[in-house]
């Protein structure tokens, strides 16, 4: 997941952009089936006022509280959470999904996001980072399957 982000259009160094008021006080994202922690790992770097909750499976878990650097070490938790179930983290300013859905058909990524709705309060944000895949014979083989 971590190489696949880098590639130019993926790097994670946008993803608040037009969230000015996420900048305000000292927010909460989660990150969603966060892997390693790579994005809010980018994210911690440039914004010191946020604190990051990032939640995977836990054999992922631990590799991520070895693997996280120092100097956000002490903004960035990791806790194990399967995305099936209800979210534990209630009152978050953001709630984040990188590459998710795109995995599950419709009625999946339904349930996925309901599991959210008790945790969530006035005026929080739900972003969603992912592919939409293009119609069949739209675009070069070659990109078609690169991205099926």
């Amino acid at each position: 997941m971590e190489y696949g982000h880098s590639v130019s259009g993926f790097q994670p160094l946008h993803v608040l952009q037009g969230c000015k008021s996420i900048d305000q006080g000292h927010p909460t994202f989660v990150d969603i089936g966060g892997s390693k922690g790579h994005v809010s790992i980018v994210l911690a770097k440039e914004h010191a006022n946020i604190n990051f909750i990032v939640q995977d499976s836990a054999k992922t878990v631990a590799i991520g509280r070895q693997e996280v650097p120092d100097e956000v070490k002490d903004r960035i938790s990791f806790t194990v959470h399967d995305f099936w179930t209800e979210q534990p983290v209630k009152g978050a300013e953001v709630y984040f999904f990188r590459q998710i859905f795109h995995d599950w058909s419709d009625k999946y990524a339904v349930k996925i996001l309901r599991n959210l709705i008790p945790a969530l309060k006035t005026g929080a944000r739900i972003i969603i980072s992912d592919m939409c895949m293009p119609p069949k014979g739209t675009i070069s083989v070659y990109k078609e399957r690169w991205l099926r």
